[in-house]
């Protein structure tokens, strides 16, 4: 079972992937599979304050098997009004009599018919006095990281941030300037019966909420004439914020799949050297695959570890534009990927940081005199993006912050804050948490 997988630590995506690789399933049967396994990251908290109110076991006593059932039985009977709930109750008691004992299935079935018959005299904590716990529980987050963004930002705002999260995040695509315009791409879209308009702050973003990012590649993508990359609009930011310039030599130090490395050279007319360094072979295959499909011939990929790699392992070369997409919490991206949440810890962004902080100094050493350093995290931990800047300046003071609003689209210049910091908000802006700053050596 993918949430199994997930409670093991598994991406909620990959857990789903494994699942039905190899299997040809009903597309109705694998899209509510997807919607189950979501839901019930996203909403754990509530789920499980609910079931605890009819189980005579402790909620953190019941088997992992016994739990995942029940907790995909009350999401859809407190999520999915499209589901009758004497229908999911018959769907998964059924589904753990194939799997569990008779007198486990039989639990399941005695807990779930409680649910239904008195879920409405379920009460949340107490709002005025116990805020984070109301929140804890109404939103479904971990209590520390409610307490936490209640103190930084107080209990509206707190609670706006964890609404935001809990919204499904729906597909975006990347438009690629190099094979068609955005209205083109709006245009195909609509005529195959799919609802699309433009993104709010990305020149490139097209928002395709009924949309697949496998079923629209098949579509509408072909070998050469890549018309799209699926891509969150907060991450499109990222390269905007570098600026690449047609003839430069580029780094991409944590290149990944190479989504941020495609949009690079898309921005620079694909005219330009841009070296994709990842320490993975599989993601590398990845992302050379995209770039050949996207018939792009200014990237190469080198495998490596970031944090031990130097000009001397690089040719020699130094580079005008050094990305580094760090690793991170992953804190600002809770909407797209929900089971985050409840791995992070109170100590997870200052486990991060000297990773963080040793990329930045690589980065550093490649970056050439005039040359600028861009560094992003997908967090809204201060910990992993101003604090990690601000002590990165203080050590390398022929490095300074330069505002990247003269080299933004218009429409991205609002997302720069008063301290010259590229910031997206999920509350405020309506996109995934993202952080950029764009640093240049003068030396």
């Amino acid at each position: 079972m993918a949430l199994e997988q997930v409670g093991r630590g598994r991406r909620v995506e990959q857990a789903l992937e494994e699942t039905f690789r190899g299997l040809n399933p009903d597309p109705r049967e694998k899209a509510l599979a997807w919607e189950l396994a979501y839901g019930v990251c996203r909403w754990q908290n509530l789920l499980d304050h609910h079931l605890a109110r009819f189980s005579n076991k402790p909620i953190n006593k019941l088997s992992p098997e016994v739990l995942i059932l029940l907790r995909i039985g009350a999401y859809q009977i407190l999520k999915l009004d499209r589901i009758p709930d004497r229908a999911a109750v018959h769907a998964t008691v059924e589904a753990a009599s194939q799997s569990l004992p008779r007198w486990k299935s039989g639990f399941v079935n005695g807990v779930l018919r409680n649910l239904v018959n008195h879920k409405d005299r379920v009460e949340l904590p107490n709002q005025e006095s116990d805020p984070a716990g109301y929140l804890a529980v109404a939103e479904s987050h971990p209590r520390w990281l409610v307490e936490r963004w209640i103190r930084e930002f107080g209990f509206l705002k707190a609670q706006a941030l964890l609404r935001a999260h809990n919204q499904r995040a729906g597909l975006c695509l990347r438009t690629n300037p190099l094979a068609g315009n955005r209205e083109d791409l709006l245009a195909r879209l609509r005529e195959a019966g799919l609802e699309a308009h433009p993104g709010k702050y990305s020149p490139q973003a097209v928002m395709a909420p009924g949309g697949s990012a496998a079923m629209l590649d098949e579509i509408l993508n072909s070998p050469g004439r890549v018309l799209f990359h699926a891509q969150s609009e907060a991450a499109q930011t990222v390269a905007f914020l570098a600026a690449p310039r047609p003839g430069e030599r580029i780094l991409d130090l944590c290149a990944g799949v190479g989504g941020k490395t495609l949009h690079l050279a898309e921005l620079n007319h694909d005219q330009g050297r841009i070296t994709a360094l990842e320490i993975s072979p599989e993601r590398i295959a990845v992302g050379q695959k995209a770039t050949a499909e996207a018939g792009l011939s200014s990237i190469r990929y080198r495998q490596g570890d970031a944090l031990k790699i130097g000009p001397d392992r690089l040719g020699g070369e130094s580079f005008e534009t050094v990305l580094i997409d760090a690793p991170c919490t992953g804190s600002g991206v809770l909407a797209s990927r929900p089971d985050i949440r409840w791995r992070l810890r109170p100590d997870s962004p200052a486990r991060m940081a000297p990773v963080q902080d040793g990329l930045l100094e690589a980065g550093a050493g490649l970056t050439a005199p005039g040359g600028v350093l861009v560094y992003a995290t997908c967090s809204l931990f201060p910990e992993e993006n101003r604090e990690r800047v601000e002590a990165f300046l203080s050590r390398h003071p022929e490095f300074g912050l330069e505002d990247p609003r003269p080299l933004l689209p218009d429409s991205l210049k609002t997302l720069v804050n008063g301290d010259g910091f590229l910031s997206t908000d999920p509350a405020e802006h309506g996109l995934e948490g993202f952080f950029g700053a764009r640093m240049k050596r003068t030396l």
